[in-house]
């Protein structure tokens, strides 16, 4: 049985939507001038063109082919799958008549006929973007699709970015991704602040990037403590990236260790249910013991209200599995957020922002507001896939923190390893990675280095970042 190409797969999927399209102009008379449209233009039979190809035919063969033949469209015929994988036989002894004729008028014939089966697949894929832009693509729903098992998921990871402050980490968050075999992409998430030389770095490496709002609580709240989490609010954004099937939000002071490509299978709510469900996102506990004592902290955060804590007997159990949403003060850390996109749960979070009364007491902006508007309702994953640098300090959660068990460690609270003045190979200099306020920053400057030699290599011009 031959094997499906990426080409024939899009024309499958193209007549699927051709049909579908007819379907609904038909059950939906109701439907826009637009989109009526844009159906009519689908009435022309294009069906045969979408077939699995069989065996390309002779050039004699094609020439011999009756002239007056209906294709199997105009007849009004559902087409047989399977039977467009057979192979045609061969014959070895054409009949008499496919020897003669003129020479040159077969071969015009063949070209003739390229061009209309040229014509047509063209005319296809256009048809697919008219679908778009008339609205059509609103009536259309995947699970119908007769060809399930043709269809693609269409998952990413995103990370959002204001200023050239994170770019260093941004970009080697993106090399950490490639570097550990992950099949799906980064989406840089950035906002009009973000500057022209970021851009011309992201552009230089290849990354994607798509603007997005800078997201805002309407009354205004005071973070001059932490000025970051006046950012923090815009990543909720990728709630509303419906384009996608999953999306996982990373921060960009990040660095993936080990490949978790899992978290696209994570079971989550469906998007329909417009966050009701128990499962409306996943992410990790964030750590309330406040380590460095920061006095604008609020009070109940300590060890004792935090989740990691009550791990602290099942060590183990910590490296797979995730203490229950419930546990401690039941706040995800905004720093790792897995999401089916959905604009039901994205308007109530923007229905949230405008809620004065709420936002005010939103200490820590984008996770406040999620452990607020959905408790209990979230997926707790373990620490290693958002492994905060602080849980490995000495008299915060070093009672369950594996080095060889951490996939993505974030790297929480000044300084980042990228602001750090020296320059170097930590791994192999004992004393340049002693001068670093902490050991992980090294882990960071080692990928780092490798990042630097394979741009070298790939003719990336050198920049600051």
């Amino acid at each position: 049985m031959p094997v499906l190409t990426d080409a024939r797969l899009v024309e499958l999927r193209v007549w699927w939507l051709a049909s579908a399209a007819k379907r609904a102009a038909k059950h939906h008379p109701e439907e826009s001038k637009e989109a009526q449209i844009a159906v009519r233009r689908f009435s022309r039979p294009v069906y045969p063109v979408f077939l699995p190809c069989k065996r390309r035919a002779s050039k004699q063969q094609r020439v011999d082919a009756p002239a007056n033949r209906q294709p199997e469209s105009s007849l009004g015929l559902v087409p047989n799958i399977s039977s467009a994988y057979s192979t045609p036989s061969r014959s070895r002894n054409p009949a008499p008549a496919a020897r003669s004729g003129n020479k040159m008028e077969s071969r015009r014939k063949v070209r003739n006929q390229s061009k209309v089966n040229h014509d047509t697949k063209l005319w296809s894929l256009l048809s697919a973007f008219r679908l778009l832009r008339f609205g059509v693509w609103d009536r259309l729903s995947f699970s119908s699709f007769p060809f399930v098992g043709f269809y693609t998921r269409h998952d990413v990871w995103t990370t959002l970015i204001t200023n050239a402050d994170y770019l260093s980490g941004l970009l080697t968050l993106d090399y950490s991704l490639k570097r550990v075999g992950s099949k799906y992409p980064l989406l840089a998430l950035y906002t009009d602040t973000f500057p022209a030389e970021g851009h011309a770095a992201l552009d230089a490496r290849r990354i994607p990037k798509r603007h997005i709002p800078y997201l805002l609580p309407s009354a205004h709240k005071d973070y001059s403590n932490d000025t970051r989490f006046y950012d923090c609010w815009s990543k909720l954004t990728p709630f509303s990236l419906v384009d996608y099937d999953r999306v996982v939000q990373l921060d960009s002071d990040m660095l993936v260790l080990r490949n978790m490509d899992e978290l696209m299978d994570i079971e989550l709510d469906d998007p329909a249910l417009g966050g009701t469900g128990p499962r409306v996102f996943a992410a990790s506990h964030a750590c309330v013991c406040n380590p460095l004592h920061k006095p604008h902290y609020p009070k109940d955060w300590n060890s004792s209200n935090c989740a990691f804590t009550s791990q602290h007997s099942h060590p183990d159990k910590a490296q797979r599995q995730g203490a229950p949403p419930t546990a401690g003060l039941s706040i995800p850390n905004g720093g790792l957020q897995v999401v089916n996109p959905s604009m039901g749960v994205y308007d109530r979070i923007l229905e949230c922002l405008r809620n004065p009364r709420a936002t005010s007491n939103y200490d820590f902006a984008d996770q406040s507001l999620l452990a607020d508007l959905f408790p209990g309702r979230w997926v707790a994953i373990p620490y290693t896939y958002n492994a905060l640098k602080t849980l490995r300090w000495k008299g915060v959660h070093e009672a369950i923190w594996r080095d060889d068990e951490i996939k993505n460690i974030h790297y929480i609270l000044s300084p980042k390893p990228w602001d750090e003045t020296w320059r170097g190979d930590a791994a192999n200099d004992e004393k340049a990675a002693s001068r670093s306020v902490d050991e992980t920053h090294a882990w960071w400057w080692k990928i780092t280095e490798e990042r630097y030699a394979e741009e070298r290599r790939l003719g990336i011009p050198k920049d600051r970042f």
